[in-house]
């Protein structure tokens, strides 16, 4: 599959950044050419893993699924995928997203990361370019359904600085935070 780069693809976002065990990821926005990597990144995750991003562990996801994940307007809907190059072929090992909810100034954020990648700051940048580019489309807080066994993510959120307001049901926390700048 090639890299077809479709109209409206924000290029500008595509950044290489550096983790804390010195290697480099490509952070770029998702394109709709990123289903077959989507899927082997998704179908690679642990057991662990996939339950914490989808309360749930799917038997396969399909390329219906990939599709769907892979479509965003850059806008309403964005996702960044953090990539690195194995040879000549290219692998997700990342990614994070955010949808705005039809209140038009929240998003729900989802973030998951592959499990050779965790800890290494992936989770920090992800977090940090997608603030930037929703507030830049005038999104100013953020929410997510994080399950209370998932303690890894809600101290990462509150060491990050936001101030979240959470409420558990159920033994998941829906978390909710303001990602407008600060004043003073």
């Amino acid at each position: 599959m090639g890299t077809e780069i479709a109209a409206g693809y924000p290029s500008k976002y595509e950044t290489e950044i550096l983790l804390k065990d010195g290697s480099r990821v490509l952070l770029r926005p998702i394109r709709k050419d990123d289903t077959r990597r989507w899927l082997a990144f998704v179908n690679k995750l642990s057991f662990d893993t996939r339950y914490l991003r989808f309360h749930y562990v799917p038997k396969e996801m399909s390329m219906e699924d990939a599709v769907r994940f892979c479509t965003v307007d850059y806008s309403n809907t964005f996702a960044f995928v953090a990539e690195v190059t194995k040879g000549k072929r290219r692998e997700i090992v990342a990614i994070g997203r955010y949808y705005r909810l039809p209140d038009k100034h929240s998003a729900e954020i989802g973030i998951v990361i592959g499990d050779a990648y965790q800890g290494k700051g992936l989770g920090t940048n992800l977090i940090k370019w997608l603030v930037r580019v929703a507030r830049a489309n005038g999104i100013t807080s953020f929410e997510a359904d994080i399950l209370a066994t998932n303690e890894k993510v809600m101290t990462f959120l509150g060491k990050y600085g936001f101030l979240l307001t959470r409420e558990l049901k159920d033994g998941v926390y829906h978390i909710t935070f303001p990602i407008k700048r600060r004043e003073g």
